[in-house]
């Protein structure tokens, strides 16, 4: 199926909507054929994004880009119908007939889902796949040197030509504005070298060069680095044009739109139970098969380690948040269970530690930062967070968390450390919201 015939038909559904109803506004986006509208066009350009990232990309990256892929097709719906409800009028003032609308309608169609679309997604997966690679150039840090080049044949165009060859630390402000892609079909990328392989380029010669080959206002919007902003289009694409009111409106629905297709995935795995979604906050909990129920011990609440875990996913789903409990039954070639990550909290992979007695923060901290690490060497995910779950609500104390942590750091510097904590999440059982605590 070309990219975008099943838009195209929702489209022509939407716009038959648009006319029976008399024009079309913000809240209409609430509306079945809107929404439809949305989601297929969001699950075309996501369909490029998942067929060309990369599986081991941080579930983060992974939630933002999708999330990032259903606002914008949200906010190109809005614009889109906007304009077929614009469209419906004669210059008189007059209601056009059926006949005529549809005339105007298939243009409409052919620009917004045939024209735009197809460049729409090849960005989509241009830019995920850079967004990735960004992931693995960010945890090495400066200790290459990164290189801009082209696609080097006779279609690069020639302002995207003048980078080439540019090569500067990732630490560089350049990287944060002429990352590729750099355009509608950019084919650059942006490869790691060794440091002193290549002469480095002059900071403010490059980025005037990236000044010069973005000049034109439709380039500008793509001064942006979308493995730091998260951002899977410019943030300054038109579409993003809208008041307040209709930015709110839609923003709403593509939240909605992007859980429940997020939630009808983890419904059709076998691998899920416990499925389950709250349509009005936008939050999952699934619960993987091969999360481990294999520790017998029960704590002084009378639970087992796996019933506190299902006890912490639960109070996270109550305060709006997805919890997603992950699979920890991998092994290595040699048949030994790899440590694991436990917990997935909208999109951010984490390990949860239940609390039982208020004088063991900086101890559990100390322990599950030695867990980090080991799980860095064994799998190569990388996490700095951490769940502290408060099952009796009388075991969280802010000031004495606060004490523990200063307590954590003095001990990670003792033992000659590596910092691996950098989040703490505190989901205390009975509350509203979730305590953050950044190191």
């Amino acid at each position: 199926m070309p990219i975008g015939e099943g838009v195209s038909d929702a489209f022509d559904r939407a716009a038959d909507t648009v006319y029976n109803q008399g024009g079309f506004n913000a809240d209409d986006m609430t509306n079945d054929a809107a929404r439809q509208l949305l989601t297929a066009t969001a699950n075309t350009i996501k369909q490029g994004v998942d067929s060309h990232l990369p599986v081991d990309v941080p579930p983060t990256l992974r939630y933002a880009l999708e999330n990032n892929a259903f606002i914008f097709s949200g906010l190109k719906t809005f614009h889109a119908l906007r304009e077929v409800g614009l469209s419906m009028v004669n210059d008189d003032g007059s209601i056009k007939s059926f006949d005529e609308f549809k005339a105007d309608v298939k243009q409409i169609n052919q620009r917004y889902n045939e024209n735009y679309l197809y460049a729409e997604y090849k960005h989509a997966v241009g830019t995920s796949q850079m967004a990735a690679k960004w992931v693995d150039i960010e945890a090495d840090g400066d200790r290459y040197d990164l290189q801009y080049r082209t696609a080097g044949d006779n279609k690069v165009r020639p302002d995207h030509a003048a980078l080439d060859g540019i090569t500067l630390p990732p630490s560089d402000p350049f990287w944060s504005k002429y990352y590729p892609p750099n355009g509608w079909g950019c084919r650059c990328t942006a490869v790691q070298v060794r440091v002193g392989k290549y002469p480095r380029s002059n900071p403010a010669d490059a980025m005037q060069a990236g000044d010069v080959a973005t000049d034109e206002a439709k380039q500008k919007m793509f001064r942006y680095n979308a493995g730091k902003t998260l951002n899977l289009f410019p943030p300054k694409h038109p579409y993003y044009k809208a008041s307040p009111e209709a930015k709110a409106v839609v923003q709403q629905v593509a939240k909605t739109e992007c859980a429940r297709s997020r939630y009808n995935e983890y419904l059709a795995d076998d691998n899920y139970n416990d499925v389950q979604f709250n349509e009005s906050t936008g939050a999952i909990m699934a619960t993987h098969a091969g999360h481990l129920d294999d520790k017998p011990q029960r704590n002084r609440f009378g639970l087992t380690a796996f019933e506190m875990e299902k006890q912490c996913q639960q109070q996270a789903f109550r305060m709006r948040k997805s919890a997603i409990l992950r699979d920890e039954s991998r092994k290595d070639d040699s048949g030994n269970t790899l440590p694991a990550l436990d917990l997935e909290l909208d999109g951010v992979v984490m390990d949860i530690a239940s609390v039982t007695d208020t004088t063991l923060y900086g101890s559990i901290l100390c322990g599950k930062n030695k867990q980090l690490g080991r799980v860095k060497r064994k799998t190569g995910l990388v996490s700095d967070s951490l769940c502290l779950f408060f099952y009796d609500s009388r075991m969280f104390s802010h000031d004495v968390m606060l004490q523990q942590i200063e307590w954590y750091k003095q001990k990670i510097v003792e033992y000659g450390s590596k910092q691996r904590i950098k989040h703490i999440y505190c989901i205390v059982n009975g509350e509203s919201e979730i305590k953050v605590y950044d190191l």
